[in-house]
């Protein structure tokens, strides 16, 4: 890693950090990992289609891809509005 930027928009917190490398030719290499934080969730109702189940929980995307995680009633490919309750390693949670 040689240079790292960061950027965010309090109204939408997603951080965009670029890495620029470069290969063993001396090619510039640039690669964005977009995260988020997932603190700015907690307490807010978002939608979410939920396409599978996984072990206990229904799992889903938000609109903008964030995995969510639900112990609801049966929601395979159904999108509802829940409220996230808390976070587990890369997902949020509604209990």
């Amino acid at each position: 890693k040689i240079d790292e930027e960061k950027t965010g928009d309090p109204e939408f917190p997603i951080e965009h950090t670029t890495y620029v490398e470069f290969d063993i030719n001396g090619n510039r290499i640039t690669t964005k990992l977009n995260t988020y934080n997932s603190s700015f969730y907690i307490g807010k109702e978002i939608e979410v289609l939920f396409e599978q189940k996984e072990d206990e929980y229904f799992k889903g995307h938000a609109s903008n891809y964030i995995v969510v995680k639900t112990k609801k009633e049966n929601l395979e490919n159904k999108i509802k509005e829940i409220t996230i309750t808390g976070k587990e390693e890369l997902c949020l949670i509604s209990k």
